[in-house]
């Protein structure tokens, strides 16, 4: 919540142009698939056959050896675009990044393309996966290998938008965020070099019933926490819970050069970003959790000093179904800028406020819940393991 997203008017804009394209119909309104909202699923590329014959056709037959062949394949598998492809920033991160950016051509770029390519076998049982949506708990497991075929879909914008959903595309990262790229360029080296392990990753749509009726006990002590000198980050945490200080569109700004707590985490363990694709707006009394999402990056800085700070290795062992043992529970959290203007409020939503106060400690009593340290409460939480 904290940085920059702009959600109203990029969700009115991307509203606009989903109707412009059902209008017009033929590629135009198969391109972005067919997001049936009746149906509440996410109809991926290969959901339209026709639609997935040009683009398995033109990706297994172009190799890409320079910018100009890169950028004309972006808009050959993107015809309905008006503006042209300029990545910019993913150029200038890939000429600053080494051995890794020396490799972009021979061997990031057709792995991706790859990876794209095996849709129709890593979803083989099913050509949409299901919206988790709002005032419904329920939830979604996808292997690394499922949301490596989801980032790779992003890379080249290939991937439905729901209404309710944020937008899971690179090409804004691409044209103008240097450092984000880097990131996100480390992720598909990685799997490139290394291969893609065999495990899990989840992600749960919590609901409090009733979140105004909800009444902490007064006389609920704290546990015994430990404070941090500066320079400790929060992703270093190990053994934690981590707190996702979250956008109510999930993934915030991450993809419009946002850069601050959430962004970060989604930019160090690139597969909390499919969850943009599936999980709707966050309302009052909702949380959203995700389960053994792998750290593959470290940074220095924050907000406009963040710089990608090279690999890192998450040693964190596997739990019983094969998820990394980290949880991220995010909450929608209050903009709070600062405390005082010339003696008065500037904010009535502040942070310190009572009320505040009050609607903080429901949001973290349901995002405790997800790891069972709620219970005294399950009454009070629908609980997503209990969908079907």
């Amino acid at each position: 919540k904290d940085g920059p997203s702009a959600p109203s008017k990029r969700k009115k804009d991307q509203e606009k142009a989903m109707e412009g394209e059902s209008e017009q119909g033929g590629e135009k309104r198969s391109r972005r698939c067919k997001n049936d909202s009746s149906k509440h699923m996410i109809d991926l590329p290969h959901s339209d056959g026709q639609m997935w014959v040009r683009i398995s056709k033109i990706l297994s037959e172009t190799k890409v050896e320079k910018w100009d062949d890169f950028e004309k394949l972006a808009s050959d598998l993107n015809p309905h675009k008006e503006e042209t492809y300029r990545y910019k920033a993913l150029c200038k991160a890939v000429d600053s990044m080494g051995e890794e950016g020396k490799k972009f051509f021979s061997k990031i770029l057709p792995f991706v393309q790859e990876l794209i390519l095996q849709l129709p076998v890593q979803f083989a049982d099913a050509k949409s996966i299901p919206l988790l949506r709002q005032g419904y708990p329920a939830k979604l497991t996808l292997t690394a290998h499922q949301c490596a075929v989801i980032l790779a879909c992003a890379f080249f914008d290939l991937l439905p938008s729901g209404r309710n959903c944020p937008e899971l595309a690179f090409a804004g990262v691409f044209s103008r965020c240097e450092e984000h790229s880097k990131c996100l360029l480390h992720y598909f080296f990685r799997l490139a070099v290394g291969g893609i392990s065999e495990r899990n990753v989840s992600f749960h749509r919590l609901v409090l019933k009733n979140a105004e009726e909800f009444e902490p006990q007064e006389d609920t002590k704290l546990t015994e926490f430990k404070v941090l000198p500066v320079g400790h980050m929060i992703e270093d945490a190990d053994g934690c819970l981590q707190a996702d200080f979250a956008n109510e569109w999930i993934g915030g700004g991450v993809l419009q050069a946002g850069c601050v707590q959430e962004e970060i985490l989604f930019l160090e363990k690139p597969e909390c970003l499919c969850s943009m694709l599936f999980c709707e707006v966050m309302l009052a009394n909702e949380s959203i959790t995700l389960v053994g999402a792998e750290r593959f990056s470290k940074h220095t800085g924050y907000a406009r000093g963040f710089k990608y700070a090279g690999d890192f290795k998450d040693k964190t062992p596997l739990d019983p179904k094969r998820r990394i043992s980290n949880v991220i529970i995010a909450f929608d959290a209050i903009v709070a800028f600062s405390v005082l203007v010339k003696g008065k409020m500037k904010d009535e939503r502040i942070t310190f406020l009572t009320k505040n106060l009050d609607w903080w400690r429901v949001r973290q009593w349901m995002s405790l819940y997800t790891c069972n340290l709620c219970k005294n409460h399950l009454s009070a939480i629908m609980d997503a393991d209990s969908v079907p």
